[in-house]
């Protein structure tokens, strides 16, 4: 089962800007990686 686990500050627990991503296989992983390397996400914060 896929995963998501977003960091937080122990005291705002407003979110730190990372994450860890589990993925269903390899192939799924690749995908991503390919789709976001090089691109900012913080027009989605």
């Amino acid at each position: 089962k896929p995963k998501i686990w977003v960091y937080k500050d122990r005291q705002t627990r407003e979110g730190k800007g990372e994450a860890t991503i589990t993925f269903i296989n390899p192939e799924s992983c690749q995908v991503a990686v390919n789709y976001f390397d090089g691109n900012s996400l913080h027009h989605l914060m």
